[in-house]
């Protein structure tokens, strides 16, 4: 996780398995965590079941396992340095619930596995991407607070057609980053049959962010989320 606490810009790529492609059946997502110049350093794997993944959609349950790259979580279950982890959601056409306590998102993080270092929960807002990541267990107040904060609906946005996320301070008065989508043209064969590769989730800090590496882990956190119910649409 130490790998985090000098990046400015983080960029999250997901590898799509051909069995996506060529089936349509969705599989455990794969995403490596990368720095500026897409070197990867971590990888992060989802863990679900096969029929909570084609069932419940992007409302499922999940666990992501965030390993070294440099040692298999196989080969050595030590490696594991973050894990994320969200109940199933009773989502009512997405966020329009989110007003109502039952219907709202909310992810767990921590590292190493077993010790709580914040949240992501999301916020009552209608037709709003609204998120609070939070740093500390339940027991501590949080140090460090960043809201993110998307486009609302209400201006003719499909709820699964969203390009960027505003990271705001504590207070809201100022934007110290932002969450956004970006691609890269690939010219193999394998990168045209898929729509979704050479796709990045990229969270871009800005220089006086002074954010803590537990924070930055949280974002990523916020990141995978965000992207697994936004994000994660052909159309975009």
């Amino acid at each position: 996780m130490d790998c985090l606490a000098d990046l400015r810009r983080i960029k999250i790529r997901r590898n799509i398995d051909l069995l996506d492609v060529v089936c349509g059946c969705e599989t455990n997502s794969k995403f490596e965590i990368c720095n500026e110049i897409g070197l990867p350093l971590l990888l992060a794997k989802e863990e679900t079941g096969f029929w909570n993944r084609v069932l419940c959609e992007a409302d499922r349950a999940f666990l992501i396992k965030v390993t070294s790259l440099q040692q298999s979580y196989a080969d050595n279950p030590d490696s594991e340095v973050i894990r994320y982890t969200r109940g199933c959601v009773c989502n009512c056409q997405l966020q329009l619930g989110g007003c109502c306590f039952t219907c709202r998102d909310s992810l767990t993080v921590e590292a190493p596995p077993g010790t709580v270092i914040g949240f992501v929960r999301q916020q009552a807002s209608m037709c709003t991407v609204s998120y609070t990541a939070l740093t500390g267990d339940e027991h501590e107040a949080s140090s460090s607070t960043v809201h993110l904060v998307g486009p609302r609906y209400c201006q003719c946005t499909c709820p699964r057609y969203v390009q960027s996320v505003s990271l705001m301070s504590c207070d809201m008065t100022r934007e110290i980053g932002r969450l956004r989508r970006t691609r890269q043209i690939g010219d193999t064969a394998k990168e045209l049959l898929m729509s979704e590769w050479g796709s990045f989730i990229e969270l871009d800090l800005q220089p006086d962010a002074g954010l803590s590496v537990h924070t930055k882990a949280v974002l990523v956190g916020a990141a995978l989320l965000i992207g697994i119910l936004f994000f994660d649409d052909e159309r975009l």
